[in-house]
């Protein structure tokens, strides 16, 4: 609903549809059902060609599987493969949605299938009122009820189908047993055939008793999914798309829609009333951006003009990428970009997002985020590289001026020559023992005791008792300042004398730290670190691969190259391909690894 109601207030804003004085009546005139396109056949094989990105309910593996199968021509069938698809396979068969594929594209098969299960042309007849409409698959719970009511079958009341219905839709192996045994019984009773009793009950039922929906479920379903596949039909399709990429971003914000808001269309919601958006799924949006950008340009986010949300523009056939699609880029600061809108150049950015009290309003990591998905590229008229090394020369923590205390940094990064190791064992030494006074005094311990007696007399070591009347080696604090003053005056004078030439390479040494830091890898990298996808090519592209692999808009569905012999069934062997990728989204709830190939984005289902 989200998806449908992000298109209708895209199509207002372009004025593509008016707004008739209220959401209803908008939505009324252009997706009630009763003024619904259901017969054009362009609009069918827009949802089989997979331009009706995430058709609800379709929107999985065995979704998309089934409507590229099925090629449903109307609501009847779309209902049935809504159905079909959720139907398990029982021990021995083959999935009910290859089944009722065979059966649409050759109804003979069906035919076979009775004849096999020892039907005459009787019993055929009186099972083709209910199943010859549905290509010989009961793929609801009306439809198993509807077979075991007919007199000819079984003869069961409206209650006793309903108890076969509940059975099914509750996974209620108890009543389904008792319902099965009155099944029989009355099958006997009317002097059914024991042949076609075992064919509604083992196939067509059996079909059912993993899962099945019920006709209303289902037509209710496919209702949504016909109202997408009107607003693909009848408007550009790059609204729908662009709705469907701004909310599996979670990136749906009423102050996106500028004109609508302007001409009182839309209200903004007080701040308690704001409903938090879902999270971001990154996968879902990696995959669609994946499958359009074949057929539509996918623009890099803009520090100047990206919304919250993708931002359609229907004469250029693109969509500019939106903010709340970066990661780390929260709500809060998405909404300080906008407020603080234009900006000039990278530095006028980083002034405008630093408050007069110098509070960041952004965080470094974030701006990074965002100069690697490519937000500055167009201000800033320069490469990547270059804004993102310019960005940490700005923020690096430069030193104005050397002392002493900048030793311990001069050490770590490995400036201070072998002549004064002596120095600077002194000046950890002195750290160490500082962390430990007593009184006026520094207490030795094993460590501090070696490094002393190495350098020093014995006797500069002494006892004495702490306050609990434990005696305690120590040395005076004052000897000690003095010694240390002593072997740092030799720092003090290096530092004094290379000072320039230590503050450049230290500044240096700092910057190269943090460019390291944040900008290891290559732009494609950065894409997928910052936008979960890769803008600018594939990490493949020029690659040998080893082995044999195809184009993934290459395979053939379902091609098969020979077969199994299994207990007596002929198994169909599926040709295997090899699909070379890299993983840029993972989701463990449902075993899904997401691959980028280098033509497309595909979603690999593995076992638990």
């Amino acid at each position: 609903l989200d998806k449908i109601h992000a298109t209708m207030n895209y199509l207002l804003e372009d004025h593509i549809i008016e707004w008739e004085g209220s959401l209803r009546n908008t939505y009324n005139k252009h997706l009630l059902p009763a003024v619904l396109e259901y017969d054009d056949i362009k609009m069918w094989e827009n949802l089989w060609n997979g331009e009706v990105i995430d058709a609800f309910q379709f929107d999985t593996m065995v979704g998309s599987q089934a409507i590229k199968l099925i090629k449903p021509e109307n609501i009847a069938e779309l209902a049935i493969a809504n159905s079909i698809m959720r139907l398990m396979a029982q021990d021995g068969m083959e999935l009910p949605l290859d089944t009722f594929v065979k059966f649409k594209n050759d109804l003979n098969n069906w035919y076979r299938e009775m004849n096999l299960h020892g039907l005459n042309k009787a019993e055929i007849e009186i099972l083709e009122p209910h199943l010859k409409p549905l290509y010989g698959v009961a793929d609801s719970q009306e439809a198993a009820m509807q077979l075991v009511m007919d007199e000819k079958i079984t003869g069961f009341t409206l209650n006793e189908a309903n108890s076969l219905r509940k059975a099914i839709a509750k996974k209620d192996a108890k009543t389904l047993a008792k319902t099965k045994e009155m099944y029989y019984t009355k099958g006997k009773e009317l002097g059914t055939n024991p042949f076609l009793l075992d064919y509604v009950w083992n196939t067509q039922i059996g079909r059912q008793i993993g899962y099945s929906f019920s006709i209303l479920h289902t037509m209710a379903y496919s209702t949504v999914t016909l109202q997408q596949m009107n607003l693909v039909h009848r408007f550009p399709s790059i609204y729908w798309k662009t709705a469907c990429l701004s909310v599996n971003a979670g990136a749906i914000n009423e102050e996106d829609y500028y004109n609508l808001v302007n001409e009182g269309v839309i209200e903004l919601s007080d701040e308690d009333d704001v409903r938090s958006n879902n999270k971001i799924q990154y996968g879902k949006v990696a995959s669609a951006i994946g499958d359009m950008r074949g057929s539509i340009t996918i623009k890099q986010p803009d520090i100047n003009k990206s919304r919250m949300g993708f931002t359609p523009n229907a004469e250029e056939n693109s969509i500019l990428y939106g903010i709340k699609g970066i990661t780390r880029v929260g709500d809060g600061i998405i909404q300080e970009i906008i407020l603080n809108r234009p900006y000039s150049s990278l530095e006028n950015f980083i002034e405008k997002m630093t408050t007069k009290d110098e509070k960041k309003l952004i965080s470094k990591d974030k701006v990074v985020n965002l100069i690697k998905a490519g937000a500055f590229d167009r201000i800033e008229k320069k490469p990547r590289e270059e804004i993102l090394r310019k960005y940490i020369k700005i923020v690096a923590d430069n030193k104005k001026r050397l002392n002493l205390q900048n030793f311990m940094m001069l050490m770590r990064q490995n400036l201070v020559p072998e002549e004064f190791e002596e120095e600077k064992k002194c000046y950890n030494f002195t750290k160490y023992i500082r962390k430990s006074r007593y009184k006026d005094y520094y207490k030795v311990d094993e460590i501090a005791e070696d490094y002393l007696l190495e350098r020093f007399p014995p006797s500069r070591i002494t006892k004495v008792l702490d306050d609990e009347g434990h005696s305690i080696n120590v040395i005076t604090q004052s000897w000690w300042d003095a010694v240390y003053n002593g072997v740092m005056d030799n720092i003090r004078n290096w530092i004094k004398k290379n000072h320039d030439e230590l503050l450049e390479k230290l500044n240096d040494t700092l910057f190269q730290e943090e460019y390291q830091k944040y900008a290891r890898g290559t732009i494609l990298d950065w894409e997928l670190q910052s936008l979960n996808f890769f803008y600018s090519g594939h990490p493949l592209d020029g690659v040998e691969i080893p082995i044999e692999t195809i184009s993934y808009k290459d395979i053939k569905e379902g091609e098969i190259v020979g077969h199994f012999f299994i207990k007596g069934k002929y198994i169909p062997k599926m040709k295997l391909n090899t699909i070379v990728g890299t993983v840029i989204d993972k989701d463990k709830t449902k075993s899904i690894v997401t691959l980028a190939t280098k033509d497309s984005v595909v979603d690999v289902k593995f076992y638990k």
